[in-house]
């Protein structure tokens, strides 16, 4: 039984529609996707400009052990990621691998590079209660690349820590893995808006025209949470992402997620049709939707689990992110993410008899 990630990417493609991935790109990330057996998430980064048709692909291993692809094994940054994720994946390995980093995806920006020859980003989803200081966050990176980090990085990783406020938490880390690119991405959580304007300040991040403070206060309007992403390496980049978080998805409050991605149709951030596409995206794919996409594997386990369960997907959205950089134009990112997990049918029957009760 030969299933890849494609088959499972097939079995939600009519979700998908063309305003966010066209028919081409789609094809362009298949053949990837048949490189990599069968994810439990996997992502597509859509621009939603008017003039910007790019995706980038993120796929999230799973957190038991798998070879990676042949093909990009024949690489040493390649051969370092399996050494890493050994760790990461097996605690006899490395425990403070496995307890610090709680999840490990790679993103593949395919306008940058051949699919032939990826060079990926790394990203690291962090256990907030492991990381508690800045050279836990070195010693990741050190575990990751392999090899020195320069000073002035180690710096700035020391400064970006020690600049939190006290409830801020560093929650994911990317990383590439070449040498000539040192560059850091940081995400942040738990910081209100006053507080992400200060901690950027207290960073050396600069903005001559000033136009943020009044972009993240008009943001938090619309939104339950908002995050910070940063670039570090020998500098801090200016180009940072504002992150934008719902607690629940369009299909449980459609007017919030109506108002708020409106607002960005009016800004010139994204286009009326991407809007309506996104809108569309979220719920959940079975096999009665469409039987003759649904892959072997998932077909034999829902023979297996009967009248007990049956195989789903979930399709959502994790976030929209503007991106800002000072004295250039905005852009627009949304996260659709895809996913699969088995649906409990005894555990809901019996949520809806004590509802009764």
């Amino acid at each position: 039984m030969n299933v890849s990630l494609k088959d499972y990417m097939k079995a939600i493609a009519p979700d998908l529609r063309p305003e966010l991935v066209s028919a081409e790109t789609c094809g362009e990330i298949e053949k990837l996707a048949q490189i990599f057996p069968p994810c439990y998430l996997a992502a597509f980064e859509c621009f939603l400009g008017a003039d910007e048709s790019r995706v980038d692909f993120q796929v999230q291993l799973p957190s038991h052990l798998l070879n990676l692809p042949e093909s990009f094994l024949q690489s040493v940054l390649w051969q370092g990621l399996q050494d890493f994720y050994r760790e990461f994946a097996d605690p006899t390995t490395s425990f403070f691998i496995h307890h610090t980093v709680t999840a490990l995806s790679v993103e593949f920006p395919l306008a940058e590079r051949p699919l032939s020859n990826p060079e990926p980003w790394i990203l690291l989803t962090l256990n907030r209660e492991s990381v508690t200081d800045a050279q836990t966050l070195i010693d990741i990176v050190l575990k990751l690349r392999n090899f020195p980090v320069s000073s002035k990085l180690e710096s700035n990783i020391n400064l970006c820590y020690d600049a939190l406020p006290p409830e801020g938490k560093i929650v994911s880390l990317g990383a590439m893995l070449s040498p000539e690119n040192q560059a850091l991405r940081l995400g942040l959580k738990d910081i209100s808006p006053q507080q992400l304007l200060d901690y950027l300040e207290q960073i050396g991040w600069q903005d001559p025209s000033d136009r943020l403070s009044s972009l993240v206060l008009t943001l938090s309007e619309f939104i339950d949470e908002i995050g910070l992403e940063i670039e570090i390496g020998d500098t801090v980049s200016p180009r940072i992402g504002i992150e934008c978080f719902f607690d629940k998805q369009p299909f449980s409050e459609p007017q919030r997620w109506e108002v708020f991605l409106e607002h960005l149709v009016t800004q010139g951030l994204c286009t009326a049709a991407r809007k309506e596409a996104l809108l569309a995206w979220p719920g959940f794919t079975q096999k009665a939707d469409r039987p003759e996409l649904w892959p072997s594997n998932l077909v034999w386990g829902d023979m297996f689990m009967g009248s007990d369960g049956f195989s789903i997907f979930s399709r959502t959205i994790y976030e929209i992110k503007i991106v800002y950089h000072p004295g250039k134009p905005l852009s627009a990112i949304a996260y659709v993410v895809f996913g699969h997990d088995w649906f409990d049918a005894s555990a809901s029957n019996q949520q809806e008899a004590q509802k009764k009760n």
